[in-house]
Order: structure tokens, then sequence, then C-alpha cells
């Protein structure tokens, strides 16, 4: 399994859809837009974007811009 403790540190937090994980992942990995993350997931920008903001919320108890959320998932 590719980033094993990425998995185990993020579901210590809280638990979420494959769909959110695989999200989290490309986040950790790369430099990709929203966009780009909604292609690759078959889903819509905006829902990447809802689904980005209720992570937040539920891995760090508050809301943040997108790039502090980037910066959390990558030091994981």
């Amino acid at each position: 399994m590719l980033f094993p403790s990425f998995k185990l540190s993020l579901f210590s937090i809280c638990t979420m859809s494959a769909q959110d994980f695989l999200m989290c992942l490309l986040i950790k990995v790369s430099d990709l837009s929203d966009s780009r993350i909604a292609v690759l997931l078959g889903r819509g920008r905006s829902t990447i974007s809802k689904a980005k903001s209720k992570l937040q919320r539920r891995l760090l108890g508050k809301d943040c811009t997108g790039e502090e959320f980037d910066k959390f998932l990558k030091s994981l």
C-alpha cells in the first residue's frame, strides 16, 4: 500500500469514504487543481470543493484555506 501511515493518520482522526481518501491522497502526492482532481475522480469541481470543505472541518475542526488544508495533508 502506498503511504500506509498516511491512511492510518487520516483514519485515526475520522472515517471517510474511499472517494474522499483518494482525493486526499491525490492532494498529498501532487499539486493538482481541484478541477484536475475532479476529472480524475469523475466528479464535478464544485463537488470536490465541497468535499474538501467538509473534510477540513472533520480533520482540523475548523474552516481554513485550501492551501492550508493541502499543507496539512502533505505533512501527514
